[in-house]
Order: structure tokens, then sequence, then C-alpha cells
């Protein structure tokens, strides 16, 4: 059995952390490296954290300055020995199989990655998000914690989450994706997404916007790297679920949301892909509300488009 690697990023999380903690050590497949990265958290997470470590010799608790969870991720892999690689968040958890069955999926299919189904959690209710080729084509699931990586190519690329910035999971994620030779889907869901309102999938300001950073930096790894030509596709994809449809969505929660508001956003897609609405993984890979709203886009209708996200956005989760 290879040793796997799970890093568990921690702060402020001390109400969630023991359920997090028991699905880890409670795996089917035991041959596991537990790595809690305390990011100068100053609740009482380091007290559960020792509590753990003390009853089972595969965790190892780490100490470090806060540096956001990005940081956190990069320093746990800093110390991360196995031969597989996976991040679980702190107020999240996972099934009792989720080792084994990503495992045993990227070793069958000799794969790089290997990607589950998972849920996501809210107070009262759960909803499934399912996964296909054409989402990982399109770096469309960017979360980094659904999937377990070979670290091999993370090492040979030197992958880092970018610290500072948000969308840091799409930047890992896609970067990765684009690196494995081979890609597995484990057609399960095997991990717990707990919904918090601080989340940035929850946060509506400017900082929205550091999306163009993180495809910006996706674009140029591709092209340093020789695999710009082969994910094209995807990177362009990428924009337009992103931007077109995620920024979009996010920036009419904002007060100042309006037709020009809009207009900026496009363009800025436009400006680097002038023909994004012939992209073939929209047609393979977005339902028909997602078409008709990128129709509207493409057909200039922003009054209409600023008229519907301002009375849907409520109804609406991506």
């Amino acid at each position: 059995m290879d040793l796997v690697s799970i890093i568990v990023p921690i702060y402020n999380t001390e109400k969630y952390l023991p359920k997090c903690l028991d699905s880890i050590i409670n795996q089917t497949y035991k041959n596991i490296e537990i790595l809690l990265v305390n990011d100068g958290s100053p609740d009482n997470s380091d007290k559960i954290m020792k509590e753990y470590e003390q009853n089972d010799n595969r965790i190892k608790c780490l100490y470090k300055k806060n540096g956001g969870l990005s940081d956190a991720r990069n320093y746990g892999l800093r110390f991360a020995t196995g031969k597989y690689v996976c991040f679980v968040d702190s107020d999240d958890w996972i099934s009792e199989f989720y080792v084994e069955k990503l495992v045993e999926k990227i070793t069958s299919d000799k794969s790089d990655i290997a990607v589950c189904e998972f849920d996501r959690v809210y107070n009262s209710k759960k909803t499934k998000n399912t996964v296909n080729e054409y989402d990982l084509d399109g770096f469309k699931v960017p979360a980094a914690w659904n999937k377990i990586y070979l670290k091999s190519v993370i090492d040979k690329y030197r992958l880092k989450f970018p610290v500072g910035k948000w969308y840091e999971d799409l930047t890992m994620s896609s970067m990765c994706i684009m690196t494995c030779k081979k890609k597995s889907i484990v057609k399960e869901s095997l991990y717990f997404y707990r919904q918090n309102d601080n989340s940035i999938m929850h946060t509506f300001d400017d900082r929205i916007f550091q999306i163009y950073d993180s495809l910006e930096l996706i674009e140029k790894f591709a092209k340093k790297n020789n695999l710009y030509k082969e994910n094209k596709e995807g990177i362009e994809f990428a924009y337009i679920y992103h931007v077109l449809v995620g920024t979009l969505y996010r920036a009419s929660f904002m007060k100042k949301f309006d037709k020009n508001t809009v207009n900026a956003i496009v363009n800025h897609v436009e400006r680097k892909y002038p023909l994004w609405y012939n992209n073939k993984l929209v047609k393979k890979n977005l339902s028909f509300p997602y078409k008709t709203f990128l129709f509207l886009i493409k057909a200039k209708k922003f009054g209409m488009i600023c008229f519907l996200l301002k009375r849907l956005n409520k109804y609406m989760y991506l």
C-alpha cells in the first residue's frame, strides 16, 4: 500500500475540526500520514490537534505564522513524504472510503490524478456535484480537495498555491490537471463540502476580479511549459465559465453593478478570446440555461442580463 499524505490547513475551525479529523483517522485505507498545519489559529484548534496527535502516530502537527490557506497548504507540501497527496479543509469531512477509492482508481488506471464527486452541505440539505471528463478538460471543478495527486507531478513542475490571492484552488488544480497525462474520475460522492457564508463563493466585492490574475497565471504556466496548444480550448472555457458566468453572477450582488460592469467583464474575455462563443466545451459541458445566458452575452443584451441577474441571483448558486 503506497503512502498517502493528507494535508489539513487549520485556522479558526475548532467547531468543525473534530468531525474532520475523525473522518480522516477512520479511513479504510490505513497507510496515510496526516499533516495538520496550524496557520496561526488563535482559537482552541491547537489543543484539539495535539489530542489527536497523541492518540494516532500517523498525525504530525505543524505550526506557522498566519499566511492564509494557500500558504498553509504549501507548507504542508514541504513535509509530505507520500507517493500521493490530497487536501482536506478543516471545516469539511470525507467518506471513510475517500482515500481507498481514490487510490484504487489512480493506481488501476495508472493516472496522475483521480477526482471524486462531492456533496455541498447546507444547514438542512445536501446537493450532489457530479464530475465528468469535460469538467476536467475545461477546469470547471477547481477545488483542490476532491482530488488525489501523484506527488511526483507536483514536484516536477514545482506547483504551488498562489499566496495572498483568491481562486488559489482554480490556479493550482488547473495547472496540475494540464500536466497530467491521464486523469480518472470516481463517480461517487466521497467529499463533503460545508457551505460557509464567509467563503469566496459567498463574498461579493472587488476581490472577485482576482479571477483575472488566476486565469492569467494558468495561461502563462501553460505557455511556459508548452502545454497551451493542447489546453487552449479548456483555458478558453475557463474564461467563459469562471468569468462570463461566475464573475458576472457574483458582481450582480454589488451595489454598483450595471451595464458598464457587464460590458467591462465581457470585454476582458473578448480581448483574449474574441470567438469564445464557438468553444466546443460550451456545447458539451453546459446546460440550456447557461447556454441561453451566454447567448444573451454574445448578443450584447447587457440591460437584460442586469435585469435577470438582479432579480434571480438570490435564487441561484454556482
